[in-house]
């Protein structure tokens, strides 16, 4: 919602001469009605009539009104029945492809960006993500937005990390920081704990625990934003590191992750899943100390990125 507060108040005073598009959608985000009827209306009118005047003026492009567009759509098939998703995907593939005939090329990749995760989360068709990100990544020449460009390369790793191709998602996670805009700390820190994940699957145990403790330090070290979530943001990464140093055999590492990870946790977020990962990583590194009958593992990598708080997220991302 306040990403949602924060894309109107700055697309409101730069709207361009056709703005239906924008206000339509403005309209559907906050309601219950399904966004992909409204979407396929507008892009059918601007086939008819002329895709710039719809899409090509102003700040209609920006790229945080789209990812909020797009990140309902995922939202809505998400919560359809398993017998229901189809047709809704068939309708997305065709606004993409008219999107992409029609030369609006980063509004097109950031929705398809959404399909290739329908794919990932409900479809579970990895193969399919693998090769509609690989063609989408094929046509980032075409991209404009830098943050576009870097969304799309952060899909691309996901659909490779997972189908266990974990070697070429680092390379392409790498890319994908390498092209993150400076001001954009928050996907950047996202991007290290996914790459972290990535390195620590490929059995990098100890690059990995570095990543995932930088991705905490990112979170932690912000004063914009909301300072709770920021902790918990680094208190995930931090355990995330700590599990790395147990399977690792880094004992002391993983001691001092837990604690930055503890003190990074306050009553705010007493009822917060964190606290259960707390005590299993915990539990986890006492046992290789003191050997327990119980034999209590460390959590897998990768499993932070379902514990989602929003149940439209929840299943966004799954690690493979």
């Amino acid at each position: 919602a306040s990403k949602i507060d924060r894309t109107k108040s700055h697309l409101v005073p730069a709207l361009p001469v056709r703005w239906d598009a924008f206000l339509i959608l403005s309209a559907c985000l906050p309601s219950n009605e399904p966004i992909l009827p409204c979407l396929s209306r507008i892009v059918n009118d601007a086939e008819s009539t002329s895709f710039a005047d719809w899409f090509g003026h102003g700040t209609i492009h920006a790229y945080e009104f789209w990812r909020v567009v797009s990140t309902r759509v995922y939202g809505d098939i998400n919560r359809l029945p398993r017998e229901n998703v189809q047709p809704e995907i068939k309708l997305l593939v065709s606004i993409v492809e008219k999107l992409w005939q029609g030369d609006v090329p980063d509004v097109a990749a950031i929705l398809e960006c959404a399909l290739i995760r329908v794919e990932i989360d409900v479809q579970r068709d990895f193969d399919r993500a693998d090769r509609l990100s690989l063609e989408l990544v094929e046509k980032a020449d075409r991209l404009c937005d830098q943050e576009v460009q870097v969304h799309v390369l952060q899909t691309r790793a996901d659909a490779l990390r997972c189908k266990n191709q974990d070697l070429e998602a680092i390379e392409v996670y790498q890319s994908a920081i390498d092209r993150q805009p400076e001001s954009d700390w928050s996907e950047e820190a996202d991007l290290y704990l996914l790459l972290a994940i990535s390195q620590a699957k490929a059995g990098q145990w100890r690059t990995a625990i570095r990543t995932a403790d930088h991705s905490g330090k990112l979170f932690s070290a912000q004063t914009d934003g909301d300072a709770s979530l920021n902790r918990l943001s680094a208190a995930k990464s931090w355990l995330e590191a700590a599990a790395f140093a147990v399977h690792g055999s880094a004992y002391y590492r993983a001691a001092g992750l837990l604690i930055k990870a503890y003190r990074a946790l306050t009553n705010e977020h007493r009822n917060d899943p964190l606290w259960a990962v707390l005590a299993q990583v915990s539990w986890a590194l006492v046992n290789r100390l003191s050997p327990d009958a119980a034999n209590p593992e460390p959590p897998a990598p990768g499993f932070s990125i379902i514990l989602k708080d929003n149940d439209e997220l929840r299943n966004m991302q799954r690690s493979a």
